[in-house]
């Protein structure tokens, strides 16, 4: 039985993942000359980034960070100046071990798609 729960876990996940998929939106793999400017948590999964006044990034996570929608402040690491999809991860202050990579990463367009996409995520819950 616990085989069985094992190889569901995979599926489950991939599944779960799919509410992150934005094909209209401009897929990144890095961001360079990175700042953080702000963040909005949007899910345990997904938060929005803001880099300057006017631009954001979605940010997807590869697994659900429990402690996200309780932080009081964020961590993101980066290399030479740039945060890499797959590489780089997010931790809250509280707990800066407890380090998720990022899955994914989406260039938005302004507040207005902003707020869209964080409809679109925590409507699918």
């Amino acid at each position: 039985a616990l085989a069985l729960i094992a190889c569901a876990a995979p599926i489950d996940d991939k599944a779960a993942m799919e509410k992150y998929q934005f094909p209209e939106l401009e897929s990144v793999t890095s961001i360079r000359n990175w700042q953080l400017d702000g963040w909005q948590v949007v899910d345990e999964r997904s938060l929005i980034i803001q880099t300057s006044p006017s631009q954001y990034y979605l940010f997807v996570l590869a697994r659900r960070n429990l402690q996200l929608k309780f932080a009081e402040g964020i961590l993101v690491s980066s290399t030479s100046g740039q945060v890499q999809v797959n590489f780089d991860t997010v931790a809250t202050s509280r707990e800066p071990m407890l380090k998720t990579p990022i899955a994914a990463m989406y260039k938005l367009k302004g507040r207005d798609q902003v707020a869209e996409i964080k409809g679109r995520i925590v409507g699918g819950e």
